[in-house]
């Protein structure tokens, strides 16, 4: 068995989101209309989006290729990532679709107010964690560590094009669960169709991330090189649009309120 260091504010991060994670299932089994389903979502996003993407990743940073990034270890490892990194994942773009399915705006701004959320919360998860640097078994390591190319515009040590990709990262994957959703109910909520979509969603969001169109809205790649400015540019153009179009649906949300009254 490999040893690893047991890091008590990693440990504790680790307790407080599987407790989360846990009143989450709760939650789901108790309000949603179609908790097995739901349930089918949370497994096709944990082990067959995020992980195996963040794996990847993973995997070229610590066969020391520049531009990836490594996780400290944890308990409960999904290969080379704490199992709990896919989970805070879910959490931030369940909770948004959730609250998004209790107010009327159109089914298309779904995408973009996700990713936005992501986002947001990334920006608040991102700076503590590189913070977090202690000596393990592995060495100096922080809970995550990433690893720019030279010259690449960069934030707390982390490239722009970092922050952007999660629009998109939870956008894709927001895109292809709602056309399921939309399949689901027009084959009269079908259960074979129930159990397949989340993981067809899941895998065809992460075609879709490891396509050329992921490093066109980082960069605008192959136009510019990863080291451009362009990923500035990127990260405040979509922020700009999702913003926009956050604002679009809640003035519509607000009119039809109104009309209402």
């Amino acid at each position: 068995m490999e040893n690893i260091t047991l890091v008590p504010v990693w440990l504790i991060q680790d307790i407080l989101v599987l407790i989360i994670a846990t009143l989450m299932i709760f939650y789901i089994i108790n309000n949603e209309e179609r908790p097995k389903i739901v349930l089918m979502q949370f497994i096709g996003f944990v082990f067959f989006y995020a992980a195996a993407f963040e794996n990847v990743a993973v995997s070229m940073g610590l066969m020391g290729n520049e531009g990836f990034y490594a996780y400290g270890r944890s308990i409960l490892m999904i290969f080379n990532i704490p199992l709990t990194v896919p989970i805070i994942e879910f959490l931030i773009v369940y909770s948004t679709l959730r609250v998004l399915k209790t107010i009327n705006i159109p089914s298309w701004t779904k995408p973009f107010i996700t990713g936005l959320s992501a986002m947001i919360f990334d920006f608040s998860l991102d700076p503590v964690a590189v913070k977090q640097i202690f000596q393990t078994s592995e060495g100096i390591i922080a809970r995550w560590s990433y690893y720019p190319i030279p010259g690449e515009p960069v934030i707390y040590g982390e490239p722009v094009m970092n922050f952007t990709g999660w629009i998109y990262i939870a956008g894709y994957w927001t895109a292809f669960i709602l056309i399921g959703e939309w399949w689901h109910k027009k084959k009269g909520y079908n259960n074979l169709i129930g159990y397949i979509y989340p993981i067809l969603a899941s895998i065809l969001s992460l075609v879709c991330l490891v396509s050329p169109l992921s490093n066109f809205f980082n960069f605008m790649g192959p136009f510019f090189p990863r080291t451009s400015n362009m990923q500035w540019v990127m990260l405040i153009a979509l922020s700009v649009i999702t913003v926009g179009v956050l604002v679009l649906a809640l003035v519509k949300f607000w009119d039809r309120r109104l009309l209402a009254l």
